[in-house]
């Protein structure tokens, strides 16, 4: 999850998953095959959806659910707060949670 955040709010959002190999899951075509045959969106529209809402409403609980993607959103909340609260803290590193 990078966040960009200006004045107090958030401009842009941007959030991948990283595979075991240190890839980004939304460049890999196979995956996200699989993830659309069960989830009805692959991880690049996904992204986008929750990306997009959350610099609208500025809170991540607001973002609405997307139907197969709930484990999804429920992480995406997770990171965002957590990104959200790095920021107004200033801390300038990344910050790491697990899932």
């Amino acid at each position: 999850m990078d966040l960009t955040v200006k004045d107090g709010k958030i401009e842009s959002a941007n959030f991948d998953y990283i595979n075991k190999d240190g890839k980004l899951k939304s460049e890999d075509a196979e995956y996200n095959k699989k993830y659309k045959e069960i989830s009805k969106i692959d991880v690049p529209e996904l992204k986008e959806i929750f990306s997009e809402e959350l610099v609208q409403t500025q809170n991540p609980e607001a973002i609405d659910n997307v139907a197969g993607a709930t484990e999804s959103l429920v992480q995406f909340k997770l990171l965002s707060k957590e990104a959200i609260i790095a920021s107004e803290s200033g801390v300038p590193e990344p910050v790491k949670i697990d899932l």
